[in-house]
């Protein structure tokens, strides 16, 4: 045991520290007298943020006395105690309320903070961390699917290591600022997303420096672009064929359904491994190659493409995807096409292509006979490079987003367990 530190039922913590149950320094779903008629700010579930978010949002309003809910009030902590929100590691500080008090869903636990026992955000901080959250996921009761938290776990056996006064509102000082942080490259994020979206929309249908248009079923395009089907452009393959659940984990790489469906472009290092044997004729995928899922629950996301940019070795394509070569680069390159194929104009036509009723499902020989707007080459290059140059911007604000949350996630681990000490 280090020097400093004793051991305690939450592992070693400061000398100084104490172990206190959650019950004896916050006051669980506290009976707020709330008037019947009025209305108040009202958070549901789907407003509390997770695991991988901060802040509460879309904050509505309820006429108290319609139905029953949580009551709560600013600086309180709701806690998410049903599947699969407590695992999703939903949990909220209720910051500003327009109200007096607010109204939630009925699976929040409402913990509201003595003050001469804990800061309020230290609370908070507390409750998001892995601990809570595991040990409240181990005591969940009730039948697959409905499970919930107990709520003597909150009343009769959680305990929270806790430092003084003062040390707590530096740790949750230092938390906080990383937040903000965080929430400031998230706001980055969203500008440079409406950026990207309000640039397609306009290079893509009206090109750079045109003033001549002409109508076509795809709306106006300039009068120098072409309308090609993608049979003339190009030829389709199959993705894995004759696989099961034992073929994977091990052997080639391959590209995953939702590498497909989440990116522009493929990411390489989200490549999978499936077992192919040498006598098998499996299609290869290479650069240039754009790849279409085929099936989807919303007809509005089926026929997701994406376009490998990287020269690969061995790589195949998962078996719910097709994909589609370009016979060449001169009338369409890949580096524009990435961008077209996810463009409103085209996603619309493509999902009226979707068939089926609960999940909806492509034709290749149908996706074939769509016809796409062709620029010359130069002008492809050109609404490429401007689009490439935006999501570079977005790439460097989500790695840093996700270095802040690395950064944030050990700081929680060593600040509220006392590993890492603060100076008052």
């Amino acid at each position: 045991m280090r020097e400093g530190y004793k051991k305690t039922e939450l592992g070693e913590i400061p000398e100084e520290w104490e172990v206190k149950k959650l019950s004896k320094i916050a006051r669980i779903n506290p009976n707020y007298k709330l008037t019947r008629g009025k209305t108040y700010d009202y958070i549901a579930m789907s407003s509390l943020p997770s695991a991988e978010e901060n802040q509460i949002k879309n904050i509505k309003s309820r006429v108290y006395g319609e139905a029953s809910g949580s009551k709560f009030k600013e600086q309180d902590t709701l806690f998410a105690r049903i599947t699969p929100c407590t695992e999703n590691g939903k949990c909220g500080y209720v910051e500003k309320l327009a109200t007096d008090y607010g109204l939630g869903s009925t699976e929040f636990v409402v913990l509201s903070p003595f003050s001469d026992e804990i800061i309020p955000k230290f609370l908070y901080y507390t409750m998001r961390s892995e601990r809570i959250r595991n040990y409240a996921i181990n005591r969940m009761l009730g039948t697959t699917g409905r499970q919930r938290v107990a709520k003597e776990v909150f009343t009769e056996e959680l305990s929270l290591s806790l430092p003084h006064l003062k040390e707590q509102k530096k740790i949750a000082d230092i938390l906080s600022t990383v937040d903000e942080q965080i929430e400031q490259i998230d706001a980055l994020i969203e500008k440079t997303k409406e950026l990207k979206k309000g640039l397609m929309q306009k290079l893509l249908t009206k090109g750079i420096g045109h003033t001549k248009f002409k109508k076509t079923d795809l709306g106006e395009i300039p009068e120098e672009w072409e309308l090609k089907q993608l049979s003339e452009l190009g030829d389709t393959y199959s993705g894995l064929s004759g696989k099961n659940k034992n073929d994977f984990g091990f052997g080639k790489p391959f590209i995953p359904y939702k590498n497909i469906f989440d990116n522009t472009r493929i990411n390489i290092n989200n490549f999978q491994y499936v077992n192919i044997k040498s006598n098998e004729n499996q299609n290869k995928v290479k650069y240039g190659d754009i790849f279409f899922t085929t099936s989807s629950e919303s007809v509005v996301e089926v026929g997701m493409s994406s376009v490998l940019l990287d020269e690969v070795d061995e790589v195949y394509l998962n078996s719910f995807c097709f994909g589609y070569r370009l016979k060449n680069f001169y009338f369409l390159i890949p580096e524009f096409a990435a961008y077209l194929l996810r463009s409103e104009i085209i996603r619309k036509k493509i999902s009226v292509l979707g068939q089926g009723s609960t999940r909806y499902n492509l034709s290749k020989n149908e996706l074939m006979k769509l016809f796409i707007p062709i620029p010359p080459i130069s002008e492809q290059q050109k609404i490429a490079e401007i689009l490439s140059s935006v999501d570079e911007k977005l790439e460097n604000y989500q790695t840093k987003k996700q270095n802040l949350e690395l950064l944030k996630k050990g700081l929680m681990q060593k600040l509220l367990t006392g590993q890492i000490r603060v100076k008052v």
